[in-house]
């Protein structure tokens, strides 16, 4: 019976790897380490162990020279790189040259670009205290430069050497600080570089986009007319300042700087703005000042066309799109607005387009939807060779952790994989048989293989076609996503909404943080679009809408307009992003649909 026990023992040990994980960060430090040593050395765990075991010396403050080296032989694991960190870490001060050794054996392709900082920061420490300076320097300036936004080591590493950098180095930090909307922080940067023209243009740009826009007017009108940056000061007040009477005044002060290349990107702007008002006259006026050479001078073409077939002239627009087909790439789309333009003027005209538009080869919206009329279900996702899938140390690692429950280090060693081997199509394959969302983004790319760029990677979560359409789109299967605007983990939910709907479904202890829980984050977008579509009376694409643009703008859009087709409902939305989001997750859905029936 004792034997018997034994060798149950030794056997949930060696294979519970998810037992001494949790020992350990139940603070079970004996135990944990127990459980660990019984980890052998050509387990698939084992790098785990290692790493684990040494973590576990570190906190007793009794390192052992033996798990030391053993650590930096498992450097093909992500885990250990971690381990060099924490390793460079602990003796920064005590032995700052061993430390050297352990923070130069880490791959930064191997650590989360959150915790890059902390790796430059470490590296730059370590230096300074050996005497090197220069290089020292070096990597508190690229810390600084490229990781400002970082609010622990990059924004504080700027402050503590601003005085060293040039001017162009703090302006580029600003410009870091404001595209991740720090703008106080952007504001206290700039105080660090002489008074200019420039520095009142971005004083007047940082206010404006706070939306202190009384502010940003004070800075704008102490820029001279004269100076260089008043053409492009102009140009960002219509960019920034929201209100629509104020943006057309300005527009006219910018026709008089003569500057074409701003002229023509305020016009485009407004244009589709003063259409989306329903305002046709001034968007006419607007379209004039675009150049037949501006890039999206096509766009032009396309708010003419649209504005006659929303007031209903159908012909006088079909001709217009007639006679620019050249301008479009496209051709989908224009194909089917001619068939939507022509349906009651000329029926065999119209169904002439439609079949264009059907013909049509890839996956674009429009092909697709003039699929679905014309009864053609099939969509291209050919693959023409067989998986070639090889099972290495590393794969079967990767399965271990995830059948374990450790979905986070198997998705961390997943992304080394990833970073390491992008042109290597048998690491790939091998990758996507165990962790497909991680491969989904790389396989999009490549024609040959874009099946697999919509994996379903989480069944015991959900099967719903609808949902992973969703998530291919919100986050591309990236469950640690987080958006500028806060939005988190695989289905992009913002805080506010998060709470929202824990209150509906009365989940108690709701905190921020869950969104990362796979579980509660699929639970959580799943009940929301289908909410959303129930709201919607069925309506998919009226709830998919929703899901991006929010409730509002979509009752305004159906309160404001009358449909003959779904296409029109989703060209009147007037949020580029969510007309483009519920195009591209249709086109997700029917690809699921075909791929996993239901």
């Amino acid at each position: 019976m004792a034997i018997i026990l034994s060798v149950l023992f030794i056997f949930s040990f060696t294979y519970g790897i998810e037992d001494c994980v949790s020992l350990f960060n139940k603070e079970k430090f004996f135990q944990s380490e127990r459980c660990f040593k019984n980890v052998k050395k050509g387990d698939v765990f084992y790098p785990y162990s290692v790493y684990y075991l040494n973590l576990i010396s570190i906190l007793n403050d009794d390192l052992d020279e033996k798990l030391e080296s053993e650590i930096l032989k498992l450097n093909d694991f992500a885990v250990s790189h971690y381990g060099y960190l924490v390793l460079g870490r602990y003796y920064l001060k005590k032995d700052p040259k061993k430390a050297l050794i352990f923070i130069e054996s880490v791959d930064e392709k191997a650590l989360k670009k959150e915790d890059l900082p902390f790796f430059i920061y470490l590296k730059s420490e370590i230096y300074e205290i050996l005497g090197n300076r220069e290089l020292s320097f070096k990597l508190k300036k690229k810390l600084a430069l490229n990781y400002t936004f970082d609010r622990y080591y990059g924004y504080s590493t700027l402050m503590s050497i601003i005085n060293k950098l040039s001017e162009k180095e703090i302006y580029k930090a600003v410009d870091t600080l404001s595209s991740y909307r720090m703008f106080d922080r952007a504001l206290k940067v700039l105080s660090f570089v002489d008074y200019s023209d420039r520095y009142l243009y971005y004083k007047m740009v940082l206010n404006l986009k706070k939306r202190n826009y009384k502010e940003g007017m004070r800075y704008f009108y102490t820029i001279g007319k004269k100076s260089k940056w008043y053409p492009r000061a102009v140009y960002s007040v219509i960019l920034y300042n929201r209100k629509y009477d104020v943006q057309k005044r300005f527009f006219k002060k910018l026709i008089n700087t003569n500057k074409k290349k701003f002229i023509n990107r305020a016009a485009h702007r407004l244009m589709k703005k003063s259409f989306y008002r329903q305002n046709y006259e001034d968007m006419k006026f607007f379209s004039r000042y675009i150049d037949k050479d501006f890039r999206f001078y096509s766009d032009k073409i396309w708010f003419l066309f649209l504005a006659e077939y929303r007031k209903g002239n159908f012909k006088k627009g079909a001709e217009i799109l007639e006679k620019n087909l050249n301008l479009f790439s496209n051709k989908g789309k224009i194909y089917y607005w001619l068939y939507l333009s022509y349906k009651d003027i000329d029926k065999d005209k119209s169904f002439y387009y439609l079949k264009k538009a059907g013909s049509i080869k890839g996956n674009d919206f429009y092909s697709l939807w003039a699929k679905k009329k014309l009864g053609i279900s099939k969509v291209s996702l050919k693959v023409t060779s067989k998986l070639n899938i090889k099972y290495d140390k590393k794969i079967k690692l990767l399965k271990g952790l995830r059948e374990s429950g450790l979905y986070k280090e198997g998705y961390l060693e997943g992304m080394y994989i990833l970073r390491r081997n992008k042109n290597n199509l048998e690491s790939m394959f091998s990758l996507y048989s165990v962790y497909p969302e991680l491969t989904a983004r790389y396989f999009a790319r490549i024609k040959k293989y874009y099946k697999f760029s919509f994996p379903k990677p989480f069944p015991e979560k959900t099967n719903s076609n609808l949902v992973y359409s969703i998530m291919r789109q919100e986050s591309f299967f990236d469950p640690y996503a987080v958006s500028r605007s806060n939005a988190v983990g695989l289905m992009q939910i913002i805080p506010p909404t998060g709470k929202w709907i824990a209150e509906k479904l009365k989940v108690k202890g709701f905190d921020v943080t869950h969104l990362f829980d796979i579980n509660t984050n699929i639970k959580f977008g799943e009940w929301y679009i289908n909410y959303l579509i129930k709201k919607f009376k069925g309506n998919l694409f009226h709830g998919i809408a929703s899901y991006n643009g929010g409730e509002v703008i979509v009752k305004k859009v159906l309160k404001n307009n009358t449909f003959r087709d779904i296409a029109e409902f989703i060209e009147y939305i007037p949020y580029n992003e969510t007309r483009n989001y519920v195009k591209k997750v249709y086109r997700n859905f029917i690809i699921y649909n075909q791929y996993y029936p239901q």
